[in-house]
């Protein structure tokens, strides 16, 4: 079984500093302290405010606050428990919220405000919202918001998280099916036995007749670190874990040809937010950790078997953001293991996994992650005589990735592995009757263990461990007696001396660290950070301002300082499917996706805060989609229909189609449910009708005829209207708000989406990417993105606006 924290750090304390502790000494340290349990305020205890006058607060080993922060920007309104007691309902997608009119907090909220929210009674993942616009009558306020990031709210500095996973950390509302519940108190479920979460493998059924046994050990820290600039926006981001996993895993049972399943994940412990209140901030930071398994099983040929594998990882690994590029942080020091296998059947392979991942959400919203994906791989061939050929590799896949969206409004997302390893753990040649079994001993690479060897020189099973001050040398445990001084502290760690590159390594007959020399580098260079890197010479600029964005093929670059010289750089190329440069060539637009349209007319395009919504004007019908295209309803509506508008739960549709069947005047507007039934209509009295988006009051109408806006009220009556200055005399489709601004696509003698500000001037404007022959009829924002669909090309383009 897997060892506990206890057991690990016993046998760390009472050994000679090996590898592991020269690598680990802090995280080490942290993992086996008192382990406090995280800063969490739930809704009825309140939030506990830290000195303003500090700059980094620790409770226990969970260490949060500030570094150089400015001031507190004015427009950052922080709604506590009291304030939020007017707050009457919150929409779906947290869009709107809907405060009573005796609501001070909301009477003095204006446009380009910030609503930020800790844990309270009305918001019980926190908020962070961009106020767009505001409505009042005499019994309420209505605030109007899209999504904000901590980009907005932090004027200037680092906010800083560090916290580790430990007992007491977890509530019992959610507990994991194989946890005894009468082991622990009503109100705290620790997140380990002693230390660390464990996870019992029950023969658990992955697929028809495959089964897993076992268990996972899991204890880890987590380090997040933003830091913004007023003049240059974000400036780093770090996310770093650093722990172990123990794993240990039996698989058994009939594999054939054709399995490829993952299981629905599996949330071991449900976390309570962590409200953090950084010193000098004065606004709440909500931080939920999700700890969550995968399992999943492929398989060809047909084969019966039944395998293990034990599996070590000491853990430190992560992504930063820095200088405009992305870097990988990684050491990750496996150890595998494995039983002679027993096979039957004919031949084939199979692949067993278990990912366990670990994911910080920002205020409801996904942030940065990791994914430890361990994995079993079993080749086998069985002849007629019952003969074997087979082999066992275990792996391990390290992903870390990091959802900017509720974080920068000017980075994209990433995910990198960060770290892949495959090791042959076991062949059925080591069985071979040839050789015979515990011959000799040979040391392993970790130094305190000592293995069995065959005759053939095959390494079998551990013999011993070491103790005390012991270590393996020439296959037997010695006693050290060390009376040298280290010259360095960290296993492995490279240094600069001179020209040399210097690496610390252990010396076999004294047992101290020492430098030596790896690397000598040539006459055109120089050692620097532990890497032979060229002189610097006289340099030339490859671009000429500083911030400056270009596309490059498919990708775009940023003008900027990207290595050891004086000289600007473009930077790594940041990939699109297309890139398009607006026509003031102030912004990019970067089409991040794309995806077949549903039908083969695809119109009128809208957000319900979750979803796309895409009127197919060929069979009359609106799909429900999800971001990458897939299905998830549909229902049949008016005929011809055209452009589509939501609001709330109910659906607005413009028609090209009137009662007496003639086109173009007096186009129809129809009020129905989420499910396409008519709750009403009206005669739009607007011709050649198109587009129609909702502003929070009011419907916008789009006539393709004289490219004008009409603004109707929801009882049917054109209010007043706004005529664009866009150039093309017609050609007016779909339209949609963000952040203040208008968009809208216009398909005349070109196919272009325009910027506009509330009386129709052009701000700027972009080939839409279906091409200049393209149609795109449907446009609308969606979360951070702008979203269009072409009938022509038959697709839908997710767009990013890099600035």
């Amino acid at each position: 079984m897997a060892k506990t924290i206890e057991q690990i750090t016993e046998e760390i304390i009472n050994k000679r500093p090996t590898l592991l502790v020269r690598i680990l000494k802090t995280p080490i340290t942290y993992l086996t302290a008192s382990l406090l349990s995280l800063l969490s305020c739930e809704a009825n205890h309140g939030t506990q405010v830290l000195p303003s006058n500090s700059g980094q607060e620790c409770l226990g080993q969970n260490c949060y606050g500030t570094n150089g922060i400015t001031n507190t920007k004015p427009s950052n309104k922080v709604m506590d428990q009291s304030t939020a007691y007017y707050l009457d309902s919150i929409s779906a997608d947290k869009s709107t919220l809907i405060f009573n009119a005796q609501s001070t907090y909301a009477q003095n909220l204006i446009q380009g405000d910030l609503i930020i929210a800790g844990i309270t009674d009305k918001t019980q993942e926190g908020l962070l919202r961009k106020v767009t616009s505001v409505t009042k009558n005499s019994s309420q306020i209505v605030a109007y918001t899209v999504l904000a990031t901590l980009e907005d709210a932090v004027p200037e500095g680092t906010v800083q998280l560090f916290f580790s996973l430990s007992t007491g950390n977890a509530k019992a509302d959610s507990a994991i099916d194989n946890f005894d519940d009468a082991q622990f108190d009503s109100t705290q479920l620790p997140l380990s036995f002693s230390g660390g979460q464990m996870y019992e493998f029950d023969h658990k059924e992955l697929f028809s007749g495959i089964y897993l046994d076992g268990s996972m050990h899991i204890a880890v820290n987590a380090d997040f670190q933003f830091t913004n600039s007023t003049l240059y926006g974000t400036k780093e981001v770090r996310f770093v874990t650093k722990g172990l996993e123990e794993l240990e895993l039996i698989v058994s049972g009939e594999f054939h040809a054709g399995i490829n399943k993952e299981l629905p994940p599996v949330e071991l412990v449900k976390f309570p937010p962590v409200v953090i209140i950084p010193p000098g901030f004065v606004f709440p930071v909500v931080i939920t950790p999700h700890l969550t398994l995968n399992f999943g099983v492929s398989a060809n040929g047909n084969i019966s078997a039944q395998t293990s594998i034990t599996q070590s990882l000491v853990v430190d690994a992560g992504l930063e953001y820095k200088n405009n590029t992305w870097s990988k942080i990684q050491n990750i020091q496996p150890e595998f293991s494995s039983t002679i296998p027993e096979f039957t059947g004919v031949s084939g392979d199979f692949t067993v996994y278990v990912k366990p991942q670990l994911l910080l959400d920002f205020y409801g919203l996904d942030g940065p992650y990791i994914a430890l994906k361990g994995y079993l791989l079993a080749l086998a061939e069985v002849t007629p005589s019952d003969n074997v050929s087979c082999s066992i590799v275990a792996g391990i896949d390290a992903l870390v990735g990091v959802h900017i969206e509720i974080i920068s409004k000017t980075l994209f997302d990433y995910e990198a592995s960060v770290y892949k390893y495959e090791k042959e753990i076991f062949n059925c040649s080591n069985t071979s009757p040839d050789c015979t079994s515990h011959n000799s001993f040979i040391c392993g690479a970790e130094e305190k263990k000592v293995y069995w060897l065959d005759s053939c020189g095959n390494i079998e099973e551990a013999a011993i461990v070491c103790e005390g001050d012991s270590y393996c040398f020439n296959g037997e445990c010695v006693i050290s007696q060390q009376t040298c001084e280290d010259e360095c502290d960290i296993f492995n760690e490279k240094s600069c001396s001179g020209k040399n590159v210097m690496t610390c390594n252990y010396n076999n007959s004294t047992g101290c660290l020492e430098l030596i020399v790896q690397e000598s580098c040539e006459g055109n260079e120089k050692c620097e950070g532990g890497e032979c890197v060229p002189e610097s010479t006289i340099c030339v600029d490859e671009c000429n301002n500083f911030g400056e964005k270009k596309c490059f093929n498919n990708g775009w670059k940023e003008c900027g300082f990207y290595d050891s010289d004086n000289c600007l750089d473009w930077s790594v190329l940041n990939n699109c499917e297309k890139c398009i440069a607006t026509d003031d060539m102030n912004e990019l637009i970067c089409v991040v996706d794309s995806f077949s349209t549903p039908g083969n007319a695809s119109w009128g395009l809208t957000w319900d805060g979750e979803y796309l919504l895409n009127v197919d004007a060929g069979n009359n019908t609106v799909y429900k989609i999800t971001t990458d295209g897939q299905i998830i309803a549909s229902f049949s509506i008016i005929p011809e229909p055209r452009g589509i508008a939501f609001n709330e739960q109910q659906l607005w549709i413009s028609s090209s189609k009137v009662d007496d069947g003639d086109e173009g005047l007096d186009t129809i507007i129809y009020q129905t449910t989420l499910n396409g039934e008519v709750l009403n209509k009206f005669n739009s009295g607007v011709y050649a009708l198109e587009g129609i988006a909702f502003d929070g009051e009011t419907l916008w109408l789009a006539s393709y005829w004289d490219n004008t806006f009409y603004k109707m009220n929801l009882q049917g009556e054109i209010k007043s209207q706004v005529t664009t200055q866009i150039e093309e005399p017609y050609g007016l489709e779909d339209l949609s708000f963000h952040e203040g601004f208008i968009w809208c696509s216009v398909v005349y003698l070109g196919n272009k989406i325009y910027k506009l500000n509330n009386n129709g001037q052009v701000i700027n404007s972009f080939e839409a990417p279906g091409g200049k022959y393209g149609n795109n009829a449907g446009l609308t924002w969606g979360g951070e993105y702008l979203w269009t669909s072409d009938s022509e090309t038959d697709k839908i383009y997710k767009i990013k606006l890099i600035n």
